[in-house]
């Protein structure tokens, strides 16, 4: 994670190239790879929220025994 980071590999290569970043500017080798790593963050915390969402539609059209049993007890403290 630490070393290995901030050395781009071939893929990362190509895709500075197509940008035109050159590997002898570390400064910008080093923004992309940031860049990179943000973005990859992002995405993974994206799908962690969208998989938590989906799990909550799930549980509310499926209810489970303690959930009913959660409701049922909220009912009769309301009344």
């Amino acid at each position: 994670e630490g070393i290995a980071a901030d050395i781009p590999t071939k893929e990362d290569r190509k895709a500075m190239k197509a940008q035109g970043i050159r590997l002898s500017d570390k400064a910008a080798v080093h923004a992309y790879l940031e860049a990179k790593r943000s973005a990859e963050a992002a995405e993974k915390q994206a799908a962690e929220q969208a998989a938590e969402e989906e799990a909550r539609r799930q549980r509310e059209q499926n209810p489970t025994a303690e959930d009913l049993l959660k409701a049922i007890l909220q009912e009769m403290k309301n009344k």
